[in-house]
């Protein structure tokens, strides 16, 4: 008997885990592996903000950090009133561009859009509001639209897919995961 508690105690000094009334427990190990978790997922995800010298002019944008789905970031644009990122959606093989407009509508490029390809969808804020999504696939199948408004803004993700016919969900699950993020 007395073995075995030696060998329960050798156990936990060696684990982290203390002796409470004749139960083994687990000390605080967990909890602090745990924390560091996540902590590396929160610096996983690279939130984007935009700020003027007013402050922030849209809420913070959060893009899935999945390192194989969300490839070669760029600002381009990051004024007052727009914030412009340019993507390569990774999973469809897409060159994206992100639009985020305050009170506007944003400057898209002319396509024509197959009615019956429309495609709605929603995402889901913090706070828990729904936030209609709008998808819609060109003519061509090798552009697709994904638009949505929240508060004062307008979001457009524009992805010009390199081959027609590909499953194209990951566009509007990009937006879905930015929309998850709003509070």
């Amino acid at each position: 008997m007395k073995k075995w508690i030696l060998m329960c105690m050798s156990i936990c000094i060696l684990t982290g885990c203390s002796m409470d009334k004749g139960n083994i427990t687990q000390n605080t190990v967990e909890e602090s592996t745990q924390e560091r978790t996540v902590l590396i997922q929160q610096k996983s995800q690279e939130i984007i903000k935009n700020e003027t010298s007013e402050g922030e002019f849209l809420p913070a944008i959060n893009f899935p950090a999945n390192e194989a789905w969300i490839l070669d970031k760029k600002i381009i644009k990051n004024e007052e009133s727009i914030l412009e990122i340019q993507y390569v959606d990774g999973i469809i093989d897409a060159d994206c561009t992100f639009l985020a407009i305050k009170n506007g509508i944003p400057d898209l490029p002319e396509n024509t859009y197959e009615d019956s390809l429309e495609e709605k969808w929603e995402g889901q804020t913090m706070a828990g509001e729904v936030v209609p999504i709008k998808v819609q696939h060109a003519i061509d199948e090798k552009t697709i639209l994904v638009t949505w408004e929240y508060d004062t803004y307008t979001f457009a993700i524009l992805g010009d897919v390199k081959e027609s016919g590909k499953d194209t969900n990951s566009i509007p699950k990009t937006a879905i995961h930015i929309i998850s993020y709003f509070k």
